[in-house]
């Protein structure tokens, strides 16, 4: 029973990996899209502040982010390996 409680519990953390995934690759296309209307929108010193920001440094973080998870379904993925 006990087996069956944790290869449960990794099922859930695995599944909440893959929602995660699902976020932030969302917020990355978001901040793509905000800095591209920064951009066209406004011709100031702050648009092209918010411009870098939101393509460049965001998105960077999300691919972080994105490793992060990786290594992280990776090492769920062994555990339900092993319990099997």
């Amino acid at each position: 029973m006990n087996k069956f409680q944790t290869m449960k519990d990794l099922k859930e953390e695995f599944g909440s990996n893959v929602l995660s995934s699902f976020l932030i690759l969302i917020g990355a296309i978001i901040s793509i899209i905000f800095g591209n209307v920064t951009k066209d929108l406004f011709d100031t010193n702050v648009s092209v502040w918010l411009y870098i920001i939101a393509c460049y440094v965001v998105p960077f973080i999300f691919m972080v982010l994105e490793f992060w998870l990786v290594a992280r379904t990776k090492r769920i993925v062994k555990e339900m390996n092993n319990l099997q």
